[in-house]
């Protein structure tokens, strides 16, 4: 796995960005360790696609790395959360 992913799930990244894909109505693709590309960011943030904005929204990243691990960290969340249940 890569850094900022909580050790409550096995999962592969694959099957996790699925999941959580089909929890929130929406698609995306995630890349691990090489940041996010354009097109993920333009999807994940309603179709505003720079850093500021992605920044606001994500307050604790302040890197490309930080915003990407930030993504993984709330598809984790949701997965880990389901599997509670």
């Amino acid at each position: 796995m890569t850094d900022g992913i909580p050790n409550c799930c096995e999962e592969e990244i694959g099957d996790i960005v699925n999941e959580f894909n089909k929890k929130n109505g929406r698609t995306f693709g995630i890349g691990i360790g090489n940041g996010i590309d354009e097109n993920t960011l333009k999807v994940m943030l309603g179709g505003k696609h720079d850093m500021d904005r992605a920044n606001r929204h994500y307050r604790k990243a302040d890197s490309f790395r930080e915003l990407n691990n930030a993504m993984i960290e709330d598809i984790m969340e949701v997965v880990c959360d389901s599997q509670k249940e």
